[in-house]
């Protein structure tokens, strides 16, 4: 019985013993671990150290951008009575952050805010319903649409801007309130129509991209384009619903709702978008400027190729103003038809246009006609748009430097398809 006793009180001992030595263990494994984890922060803010000035390090951490207003900000207290104007009680207004503008030219996008020189200020923004009782998530995707610019909001909330900037009589404010709140009214009776019938309209700006928070500067306060290939019954109680609803909106505010749209059955800009880099990374001694230049590209490819876009198609796409101060009155009913006829028309140009194409193809010539770019022939011919510098290089002698300079008339090579 002793020595049961013993062996008892030696296993207790033992297994105190391992269990203590397994606590240190694992104590010393978590310190190193966290040693490492150290050492590799301290390394890597090391090589930031290395690659970046003091001035790009405190741009990196978004310094000097305000993320709560000030209470001296009198531009902000100007935009809030603009945006009281426009708002019911069942809303709310968020303050995200304001971006303050360094009068940057073309060549120093490396350092500080991309705004364009006329712009001091841009305030991001949120709008939600105070109660939203039926969140909504859906977008492009949900439309089967291909885009880069986004079609709605989620959850009854939706982005907008104030922007301040410098003109000849002083200083403006402007914002796409307005615009935006337009836009997810279309979003909200397209997602119901389309569950129902698959009709859908919806609207997209120039200055959007993929990241709502990036807009592009140059092109904020640019006319909405609403896109659909909805049949032309199906889609006049789409927008005879959202006119209806911002109708209501406009009854309860004192601000005007008023606001300009474009109209078509698509919305691509990235057809002209051919910008040349005229530099590369080892032009460059930090490679963190040189990031800084591919952004500043990309955004100048599509401010170019917005402006190539409206050139060639704004025939088809031309400026019409909704007053909201009335409902689907015989007015809006002349716009709806009026827009509907231009989508039409634009159908039928690029039809003849791709025939054209079929026929170039047997003869391997084409003649270049208004509204064409290489991108929409390359798409035609090859069924890629990616293949245009296939055009571009057999005709550069033609076209010269800048691919987006073709006129009609001109007479181009088609190589031939693989």
């Amino acid at each position: 019985m002793k020595k049961k006793a013993v062996k008892i009180v030696l296993t207790g001992l033992a297994i105190i013993v391992i269990l203590f030595w397994g606590n240190i263990c694992c104590h010393n494994k978590i310190l190193n671990i966290n040693k490492m984890q150290k050492q590799e922060k301290e390394v890597a803010q090391e090589e930031i150290s290395d690659m970046m000035t003091d001035e790009e390090l405190e741009y990196m951490f978004r310094e000097g951008i305000e993320w709560t207003p000030r209470e001296d900000d009198l531009y902000w207290q100007w935009a809030q009575d603009t945006l009281k104007g426009m708002i019911t009680d069942e809303v709310c207004i968020d303050f995200v952050e304001r971006d303050e503008a360094h009068e940057l030219y073309s060549d120093e996008w490396y350092r500080g805010s991309r705004l364009s020189e006329p712009f001091l200020y841009v305030y991001i923004c949120k709008m939600y319903y105070k109660v939203n009782t039926d969140p909504q998530d859906a977008d492009m995707i949900f439309f089967h649409m291909d885009s880069p610019r986004r079609a709605g909001e989620d959850d009854g909330e939706f982005m907008f801007f104030v922007w301040v900037k410098k003109t000849e009589h002083g200083v403006e404010l402007g914002t796409d309130f307005s615009q935006k709140l337009f836009r997810h009214i279309l979003w909200e009776c397209s997602v119901k129509s389309y569950e129902e019938n698959g009709s859908y309209l919806i609207g997209l700006f120039p200055s959007e991209q993929w990241m709502e928070y990036c807009p592009l500067y140059d092109l904020l306060g640019e006319d909405m384009v609403m896109v659909s290939d909805t049949d032309k019954e199906e889609l006049e109680a789409v927008f005879q619903d959202a006119c209806e609803k911002m109708r209501v909106w406009q009854e309860k505010v004192a601000g005007d709702l008023s606001q300009k749209i474009r109209f078509g059955v698509s919305f691509d800009t990235y057809a002209f978008n051919h910008y040349r880099q005229e530099k590369a990374a080892e032009d460059f001694e930090n490679p963190y400027w040189y990031q800084h230049y591919m952004t500043y590209c990309d955004e100048q490819m599509n401010i170019k190729g917005y402006s190539k876009w409206m050139e060639a198609y704004c025939t088809y796409y031309p400026e019409y103003r909704l007053d909201f101060h009335t409902g689907y009155d015989s007015e809006k009913k002349a716009i709806f038809q009026a827009m509907c006829a231009d989508r039409e028309a634009y159908l039928k140009s690029e039809q003849e246009k791709v025939q054209e194409v079929e026929t170039a193809a047997e003869s391997e010539t084409y003649v270049i006609k208004e509204g064409d770019c290489l991108w929409k022939v390359a798409e035609r011919y090859y069924g890629d748009g990616m293949y245009w510098n296939r055009i571009y290089e057999e005709n550069k002698e033609t076209i010269g430097e800048d691919a987006n300079s073709i006129f009609p008339g001109q007479v181009f090579g088609l190589p031939k398809r693989n």
